[in-house]
């Protein structure tokens, strides 16, 4: 297959069926696209990590990227290698990298679990004692749990509007 092949193999190049134009698909812009091809699609995209140790009420570090999805998760797997020590793990006879294979599920979780239409950036935030992600679907799923267990509507309601100034 070429290159041109397997993109249309895996969903990237689709044919509009209203106009019949073919094109890339969001997608794809997402996985291959330059920055600026990125930012004139979804100008809000961006994924921040943070460090915070030292500073707790800020940062030690930060890095925000804005680029796609391949290099954001390289760039990211670099910032908690550059901020987490690699203890020694034995799985079976062999060593493992633990920190690697954690970050290596932290952030593909972010980036592929996210609400792009968003304006809410992703996170990942590494503290002294843990490490957190982020994303819109999870504070959306966050208040849809508190909603259940509310008997009154109109709390949930001031709720999303505190939370919607917050965004601001």
């Amino acid at each position: 297959m070429n290159e041109e092949e397997i993109l249309r193999s895996s969903g990237l190049v689709l044919t509009d069926s209203d106009t019949g134009k073919e094109g890339i698909t969001l997608a794809a812009i997402l996985l291959f696209g330059k920055d600026s091809t990125i930012m004139s699609v979804l100008p809000q995209y961006k994924t921040d990590a943070i460090y915070r140790v030292k500073n707790v009420d800020r940062y030690d570090d930060r890095e925000v990227t804005i680029t796609n999805l391949i290099d954001s998760f390289l760039r990211l797997m670099d910032f908690g290698k550059k901020h987490l020590n690699d203890v020694f793990v034995l799985e079976g006879e062999q060593s493992v990298s633990a920190r690697d294979k954690i970050l290596r599920e932290i952030i593909s979780n972010i980036l592929a679990h996210r609400d792009y239409s968003s304006a809410y950036p992703a996170k990942l935030i590494i503290e002294q004692e843990n490490i957190q992600s982020f994303t819109q679907v999870e504070h959306l799923f966050l208040l849809r749990i508190i909603y259940s267990r509310l008997q009154y509507p109109l709390i949930m309601l001031l709720i999303l509007r505190l939370v919607q100034r917050l965004r601001k």
